[in-house]
């Protein structure tokens, strides 16, 4: 019996790294599914805002902005499922996904002949598409800061 335990004490970094390993891989396992659901969601609510351009222009700007909020928020979460995403990128793929709702909606009022909600979609697409181009410029620039910083703290020349 002594012998048995020694043997487990023995192998205890290996089985712990094996431990490690088979939960990260329950806990991707875990995660896969929800994500596919929400991504399922997503697409279901691509397709109901496409669909409520069908409605009258008063009765279906509730359903496309509802729609189309929890599109975004869909995407959002699915993103936020896969695993460690950093906000800033979270920030950038909702900014993109929400550009993607505005120039469907501009493409479905311009089929539609609807010259308000045209031009209300594409101002909407494109300020969402500035708000992430700024989003991904101050990820570059903090970056770039840490650079010059760190090469400074070691007393190199920063490469600029």
């Amino acid at each position: 019996m002594h012998q048995l335990i020694f043997s487990i004490n023995a192998r205890t970094p290996v089985a712990a790294k094996f431990s490690a390993v088979v939960m990260r891989a329950i806990q991707m396992a875990l995660r896969i599914p929800g994500t596919l659901a929400l991504l399922f969601i997503a697409l279901f609510c691509l397709f109901g805002f496409l669909s409520s351009f069908e409605l009258s222009a008063s009765a279906g700007l509730v359903w496309q902005v509802g729609y189309g909020a929890l599109s975004c928020a869909c995407m959002g979460g699915a993103l936020a499922g896969l695993g460690r995403t950093p906000p800033r990128l979270m920030g950038l793929v909702a900014f993109v996904g929400a550009s993607v709702v505005c120039t469907l909606g501009l493409i479905e009022s311009w089929h539609a002949s609807r010259l308000l909600s045209e031009v209300c979609y594409g101002i909407l697409a494109c300020v969402f598409l500035m708000a992430a181009v700024v989003v991904q410029r101050v990820v570059r620039t903090r970056k770039a800061t840490r650079s010059v910083k760190a090469s400074l703290a070691a007393g190199a020349a920063p490469d600029l």
